[in-house]
């Protein structure tokens, strides 16, 4: 059986980033580009694994304060126009429809 080098160098996580790019760019599925470029596939897929954890994207939001002259708020009930049902559960209400946009283009 032929032994496959590991890579040790403070440079590894740019290696694996490099042949998950060239991988996806191949159209090669991953046991066939592993196999071509000696790769161990366990080692492969443990960074496709750690590129999918990375933390999602964050948006920034603005909150405005509903005050009446005299300085106390009103509780009100604002319309939902729509929601979305994030991927840990949590779901997001959408009030303003100035930022659905704003939403599906982070979410893409």
């Amino acid at each position: 059986m032929m032994s496959i080098p590991v890579q040790k160098s403070s440079s590894d996580e740019q290696y694996w980033k490099e042949h998950l790019a060239k991988q996806k760019k191949s159209g090669l599925p991953a046991t066939i580009y592993c196999r071509e470029h000696q790769l161990n596939y366990d080692r492969f897929y443990y960074w496709v694994r750690k590129e999918k954890r990375v933390s999602p994207r964050l948006i920034p939001i603005e909150l405005k304060s509903i005050a009446t002259e005299n300085d106390s708020t009103i509780p009100m009930e604002l319309p939902i126009l729509c929601t979305l049902t994030l991927r840990n559960g949590s779901v997001l209400a959408i009030h303003e429809q100035s930022v659905i946009p704003l939403v599906l283009s982070a979410v893409r």
